[in-house]
């Protein structure tokens, strides 16, 4: 599998209670906000966020994660943010599925790019929830190809 620094979301970002942007943001360019030249990754192939989990989740006491794909008109992700798709982890399937070595997939919605910038979005609620991640944006099918073992590749 290629992955390289331009489709990075997240490198090893350790993330706590609250709310969190991804450290990286991939621009589609200037012209990506006029609709005749929109340039949608979603289009012609399924694109979606890959993450890795370097640190297992924490779950302890009924802590809750949500990763959400994201757009936005900065590289910030703050100006005009809207959430594509919601990947909400109960306590028991935060236990099971956000273990270290897992590798999550997050399809995004085909056809409803409208923003420059796309992302990702962590929501981490109650107690003690800590996760560290890797995330990056790949087209679906070379997720696949990225790990010998199907175990430890879950799609949501």
């Amino acid at each position: 599998m290629f992955r390289d620094s331009q489709t990075a979301l997240w490198e090893a970002v350790a993330l706590t209670v609250g709310t969190a942007v991804s450290t990286n943001a991939y621009d589609l360019g200037a012209d990506a906000v006029a609709s005749a030249t929109r340039r949608d990754p979603t289009i012609g192939q399924p694109i979606a966020t890959v993450l890795s989990v370097g640190v297992a989740a924490v779950t302890s006491g009924g802590e809750t994660y949500e990763f959400d794909a994201i757009q936005a008109d900065d590289a910030a992700l703050t100006v005009n943010k809207e959430i594509l798709a919601k990947y909400a982890f109960t306590n028991a399937q935060s236990a099971a599925i956000l273990v270290a070595g897992a590798i999550v997939v997050f399809p995004w919605p085909t056809g409803t790019i409208t923003r420059r910038y796309i992302g990702m979005q962590a929501v981490l609620a109650v107690g003690t929830a800590a996760v560290t991640v890797t995330a990056w944006i790949a087209p679906q099918h070379m997720v696949q190809m990225s790990r010998a073992y199907a175990t430890l590749i879950k799609v949501l």
